[in-house]
């Protein structure tokens, strides 16, 4: 009832039938693929999607979805006293618009789904800049109405934050980063909410505070909990009247080194 759609996260952007052969045979029917940009467009308006082409034809194939997460803005659109040390946004929004626009055109019909940027509330993932959600939304809506000129049909989910409690330059809290984002405009510029509500050590359907004997003390804040992100995320969102909205989780998971021979990292 909840409209779930189950993939794999792949790394194949020249294709691999192998990974696409393995998440049908798993009963899935999703595949998504992070695209860095400043693969696909060295200099201004050079586009280049070839690799991607044989990515997608290899899932359509399969009758398998394809959901692209675009992250990773060129050197030249870059700001130009950022860190270029990390990857990071455009200086310009449109530049990213264009970019995706062009993305849109090129795979009309044969990718559902766009993800903007990833984990954006992060400093690594934002350039070492300011951490700013509305700079964020000013690209995601930018972005948004690129994509759905070219594509109506696709879906735009926007960037996934990674779940935190911390607020300092490093980082800032995903449910107040999600705030920041509906108060600069977000519920009209995404048709879906990416979320990563990772698990850690604790099952999916447990609440904040729970515990086992023997496993690390990480109960007293939601974002290590699977269903405690979830569950924020949603009361912001309808708080901002966006209940009609679904969150997405593009990237989620519970470590586990069975049958690998190893035996668990520190604190796992």
């Amino acid at each position: 009832p909840a409209g779930f759609g189950y993939g794999i996260q792949v790394h194949a952007p020249g294709g691999d039938q192998r990974a696409i052969d393995a998440v049908k045979d798993m009963g899935f029917n999703w595949v998504k693929q992070q695209v860095e940009w400043h693969r696909h467009e060295g200099s201004q308006g050079a586009y280049d999607f070839g690799g991607l082409d044989n990515l997608v034809a290899q899932a359509n194939a399969a009758g398998i979805n394809v959901l692209f997460s675009v992250v990773k803005a060129p050197g030249w659109a870059r700001p130009g006293n950022t860190d270029h040390g990390v990857e990071g946004p455009p200086a310009d929004p449109a530049t990213f618009a264009n970019f995706m626009g062009a993305m849109a055109a090129h795979f009309r019909g044969r990718v559902a789904a766009y993800e903007v940027w990833n984990e954006q509330n992060l400093h690594y993932e934002w350039g070492n800049e300011p951490i700013d959600p509305a700079r964020y939304v000013r690209m995601l809506c930018a972005v948004y109405g690129s994509i759905k000129a070219q594509d109506p049909g696709a879906t735009v989910v926007s960037g996934a934050m990674t779940p935190t409690g911390v607020n300092n330059h490093l980082a800032m809290d995903d449910v107040a980063y999600l705030r920041g984002m509906y108060a600069a405009g977000l519920r009209g510029c995404s048709n879906a909410l990416g979320a990563h509500p990772s698990g850690f050590n604790k099952p999916a359907t447990a609440g904040v505070g729970w515990s086992a004997p023997g496993e690390p003390d990480f109960t007293g804040h939601r974002s290590f909990y699977f269903r405690g992100t979830m569950e924020a995320y949603r009361s912001v969102m309808c708080a901002y009247g966006d209940c009609g909205k679904k969150i997405w989780p593009t990237e989620f998971g519970w470590a586990s080194v069975e049958n690998t021979g190893a035996g668990p990292a520190p604190g796992y």
